[in-house]
């Protein structure tokens, strides 16, 4: 996935915004990075466990009954073949997929109030949006791990769940960017800014 949606970056890149066309230059300047990073998947040893995950996971696909979520449309990624959603995975893969959606909730939030003009004078958005996002998503994976733990899920020692978590990251907001390039470029500064925010609490 991460081939493709840089195919589609470098062609779509003439066409985006000031904005989104500076985070893709950013964003392709780290492509080795992101290369060899997701490459080490294929090179560890991984114990945790692989089971059927949703496969599309994130807060349009989860519904409140009551006071007990329901979860929807279990059909997969549409972009990925039927043969890869069959797949067993970590559900960490589920997981990051509610990760990036915090994100886009955040970043969505923020483009309304700068579209509407509803920004106080000298209110810094960008870090308050940053903030909430990073405040709910560990909340998330705190009450996610915690119950999750105690059922044998997801297995592995704490180190690989971090490293596994921190894959899925990364490859869903590539499957984002691809998703953005091919149906709404002028949102493809969200899976950027997500891209950019992996690389700098990894290190790359």
């Amino acid at each position: 996935m991460m081939s493709r949606a840089l195919r589609a970056l470098r062609r779509c890149l003439p066409a985006l915004p000031a904005e989104a066309a500076e985070l893709a230059g950013l964003v392709l300047e780290k492509e080795d990075a992101f290369v060899a990073r997701l490459q080490q998947v294929g090179t560890r040893k991984l114990e945790g466990l692989r089971i059927r995950v949703h496969g599309d996971l994130h807060l349009g696909q989860v519904l409140v009954a009551g006071r007990e979520p329901v979860f929807i449309d279990f059909e997969g990624e549409p972009a990925r073949s039927l043969g890869e959603r069959r797949l067993r995975r970590s559900p960490l893969r589920d997981v990051a997929g509610m990760v990036r959606s915090f994100h886009y909730a955040s970043r969505a939030a923020l483009r309304e109030v700068v579209e509407g003009h509803a920004a106080g004078t000298g209110t810094d958005l960008e870090r308050w949006a940053l903030g909430w996002y990073l405040w709910t998503a560990r909340a998330y994976l705190e009450g996610y791990l915690a119950v999750a733990r105690a059922s044998g899920l997801p297995g592995g020692s704490p180190e690989e769940q971090r490293f596994l978590l921190d894959t899925f990251v990364l490859d869903k907001a590539f499957y984002e960017l691809a998703y953005e390039l091919d149906h709404r470029p002028g949102w493809a500064e969200i899976p950027l800014r997500g891209l950019l925010l992996s690389a700098a609490q990894e290190g790359l």
